[in-house]
């Protein structure tokens, strides 16, 4: 038996893959068959994909693993906000950290609709991505490795890596900069530790499926009026993707305990 257990990892780690790549696939895919000529029109049209794909990948996990909870509920919410202290403070760092750039922020075209649709866009990315990346993948990496040393910790990993690594299409998809790129996947893969630590811990989806949605509608609200704001967009220097690295590394740090916390706290179940 122990010498299938590589090949096991292996089967998951194809199946998370793919899971995701089909997933991302179909967002694109029912994004681009609509033309959209405003702003307000392509967040609708990008809000479809996202909660129907979103809807499929819960199905799917209602129909493959029914005995799994993904976490639609309110219990955990009171503790995971606890735990979630240092992301808030992230989430309001983002928000400041946009108002401060050279270029000129003109609100003459921006009506309150917009930042309506704005939200809800990004929070339509929070659950497209959350419910793919730790309701789905995340949750049956765990579901296969807890019982195995270390294997929380491998779950949320790997999920994570391939949550940063995902966003690295991104200079294939609007961004033709690579140090912007790599920035993006090194604390994308940081804030996916911390996202998945807490879901792990709290049971509750809805709770990283909200802070995800703010932390990229913090981002984006200055882009409204501002169009350089978005880091992707814009070109860095090495410096100052070192710089982000390191700033975005305390939220790998707290994963490591949080994740630490739940796994004694599942072994003492047992």
């Amino acid at each position: 038996m122990e010498k299938k257990r590589p090949l096991r990892v292996i089967v998951i780690l194809e199946v998370s893959i793919l899971t995701i790549a089909i997933g991302l696939f179909l967002c694109n895919f029912i994004g681009r068959q609509f033309s959209v000529h405003t702003t307000n029109a392509r967040y609708i049209r990008d809000m479809i994909p996202r909660v129907g794909v979103s809807i499929l990948l819960i199905g799917g996990m209602r129909l493959f693993y029914p005995r799994l909870e993904l976490g639609f509920h309110l219990k955990g919410m009171g503790k995971g906000l606890l735990l979630s202290i240092v992301m808030l403070i992230y989430i309001v760092e983002n928000f400041v950290s946009g108002s401060r750039v050279d270029a000129p922020i003109d609100f003459s075209k921006i009506t309150i609709v917009n930042y309506i649709l704005c939200f809800f866009a990004n929070m339509s990315v929070g659950l497209f991505e959350e419910v793919l990346l730790r309701g789905t993948v995340l949750n049956i990496m765990n579901e296969q490795w807890k019982n195995r040393k270390h294997g929380p910790y491998a779950a949320v990993g790997a999920s994570s890596l391939l949550f940063g690594l995902a966003h690295f299409l991104n200079y294939f998809n609007g961004s033709n900069y690579l140090n912007p790129t790599i920035a993006q996947v090194f604390y994308a893969t940081f804030i996916g530790l911390f996202m998945a630590s807490v879901y792990l811990k709290s049971g509750n989806l809805w709770l990283v499926i909200i802070l995800h949605g703010l932390f990229d509608f913090a981002a984006e609200f200055w882009e409204l009026v501002t169009p350089t704001t978005n880091i992707s967009k814009v070109d860095i220097s090495i410096a100052n993707v070192e710089y982000l690295i390191v700033f975005y590394l305390p939220l790998a740090i707290a994963a490591f305990f949080i994740t630490r916390s739940y796994v004694t706290e599942y072994q003492q179940g047992q």
